[in-house]
């Protein structure tokens, strides 16, 4: 290579590394508001109004100056204490630290003039961890610019009595599409912003936004996250509403669902604050199909309030989810934890898999994104490989489980899973729509679920043919394992994605069980869980 050739790549080098440490620097530097409550937390007594509950929180960037102690206050140390983790941990001893600086201020043996010192020291670590804390979650500075609809597949439709007018310039997409609101909207499906954040206020009125930033990928670890909105519609209802909303909304009000593995978790508001994807699962039967996805963990905000599901399940509702990569301990001075016993025997078993498994997982792990059919739960048995499914695991027998053979009440005898009318004349009509045109494949997939169901009710020791979609070479329906009644849509889940790059088609394997072995997932009348408490045979 040329000298010349050299100069200008180690030029070009030097450039970039500049560009970079101004964009770190714009992106970190704090505003005037949140200078203004950094040093509130220096003055005496304010780690004590801190540890009680009573400190404004940290301002965004975006707040100006005179929004500076304007925010609820922090979580008291006593609410980070029963939360735990290391986020409640964590935050817990960074107000231990302010609660003993002020407390050296007024101790004799240190003097008149070290007392302060001390103190000012053991503050400024607690609040430094503080603002650490909040710049890695909040990753401080991106700005949400831009307004997001979701807007949904029938919107496009002019058959749908849904169909909206004003999106008549867009043609008709499966799945809908995600638009930027403004003059002139604009389709940004598929991107991935920076930083995102959807809310809802006592108005029920949601809101989307994101930042003009894009990033080319999601974070690589953690668990796959997706959000959508949850109507009261739906059947929840508020057991204990949050101050200032009202108790009984109107059908349409929404509260934040947020997936992960087959935890569902509640909020009014969801923060993405290390990017997320405008994801379409167009091959989802039924909505939501639009729901915003990223990777990574969640650290859960104050419980407000708290809502019951129409299966009569209690589920605490949260201020707010930040949903994004675990945070980096070494970065705010704490020693990263040591792994529990569980944890270490699962990396353990990590490690000892071969390396076609591990291709295995991580294609597992891309489908999910594609897709929108897998949920994390680990890797699975240790002693049947069930690596082509990895996170893809289904709900067990647990005790407000749903058999195929009533899919209205749970093994425990309550109420739950579809309303009665599920069974009714119009019951597919409702909740499994047939047909609406010639090739509507998800349709005819609703129908052959739908009708292996109703034959099933009443039915438990009767069999039923199940279906899957694996890769090629995977012969047996493994316990746990997602199945479907219907063979189009194990047939659809296997057109693609499979192969050591994704672009092959699996096949669909069938297996003869009986009825009491399928729970039901809650969530779609086309996916069940296989758990068999009976001898099954191949068909």
């Amino acid at each position: 290579m040329a000298l010349r050739d050299l100069l200008e790549q180690a030029i070009q080098r030097q450039q970039l590394e500049n560009q970079v440490r101004r964009d770190t620097a714009e992106q970190f530097t704090p505003s005037a508001g949140q200078v203004a409550n950094f040093s509130g937390m220096l003055a005496p007594l304010a780690g004590i109004a801190d540890a009680k509950g009573e400190y404004p929180a940290l301002p965004s960037h975006e707040q100006p100056y005179t929004e500076a102690f304007s925010n609820e206050p922090y979580p008291s140390m006593a609410e980070n204490l029963k939360r735990g983790g290391f986020g409640g941990y964590f935050d817990a001893s960074m107000q231990g630290l302010g609660v003993a600086g002020d407390a050296t201020y007024g101790v004799p043996v240190l003097g008149a003039a070290l007392g302060p010192t001390v103190g000012t020291a053991l503050k400024g670590i607690g609040a430094l961890g503080t603002v650490a804390k909040a710049a890695v979650k909040g990753r401080g500075i991106t700005a949400l610019t831009r307004p997001v609809f979701p807007a949904p597949q029938r919107m496009f439709d002019p058959t749908n009595k849904s169909f909206n007018q004003s999106l008549s310039d867009f043609d008709f997409e499966p799945g809908g599409r995600y638009l930027q609101m403004g003059k002139d909207k604009t389709d940004i499906t598929g991107q991935i912003p920076q930083a995102g954040k959807i809310s809802v206020g006592p108005d029920g009125k949601p809101s989307f936004m994101v930042s003009d930033n894009l990033i080319d990928s999601l974070p690589t670890t953690g668990k796959i996250i997706r959000t959508n909105l949850y109507k009261k519609k739906a059947g929840w209802k508020w057991t204990k509403p949050p101050e200032g909303f009202n108790p009984n909304p109107a059908s349409d009000f929404p509260i934040v669902s947020v997936e992960t593995g087959n935890k569902h978790y509640y909020t009014l508001a969801a923060d993405f604050p290390d990017g997320v994807q405008l994801s379409r699962y167009a091959k989802k039967t039924s909505e939501p199909r639009l729901r915003p996805t990223t990777r990574g963990d969640l650290q859960l905000g104050k419980q407000i309030g708290e809502i019951v599901t129409p299966q009569g399940k209690k589920h605490p509702v949260y201020d707010q989810i930040t949903a994004g990569s675990p945070l980096p301990v070494d970065d705010v001075g704490i020693a990263a934890l040591k792994p529990s016993k569980k944890m270490s025997k699962i990396n353990a078993s990590i490690d000892k898999m071969s390396k076609a498994d591990k291709i295995a997982a991580l294609r597992a792990e891309a489908n999910a994104l594609r897709f929108g059919d897998e949920t994390d739960k680990g890797i699975g048995s240790l002693n049947v490989d069930t690596s082509y499914r990895m996170q893809h695991q289904a709900k067990g027998l647990e005790p407000d489980a749903i058999r195929l053979d009533d899919l209205t009440k749970d093994i425990s005898g309550n109420q739950g899973g579809y309303p009665d009318d599920f069974y009714s004349s119009q019951g597919q009509k409702i909740y499994a729509p047939g047909k609406r045109f010639a090739d509507d494949e998800h349709g005819l997939a609703n129908t052959e679920s739908y009708n292996a169901i109703t034959k099933a009710r009443g039915n438990p020791e009767a069999e039923v043919t199940i279906y899957r979609a694996v890769p090629k070479g995977i012969k047996n329906i493994n316990e746990g394992d997602f199945v479907t009644l219907s063979p189009k849509y194990a047939e659809l889940h296997g057109l693609s994605g499979y192969g050591s790059r994704g672009d092959e088609a699996g096949e669909v394997i069938s297996q003869k069980v009986k009825v009491k072995d399928l729970i039901w997932d809650t969530n779609d009348v086309n996916e069940f869980g296989y758990f068999p408490i009976s001898s099954t045979t191949n068909p």
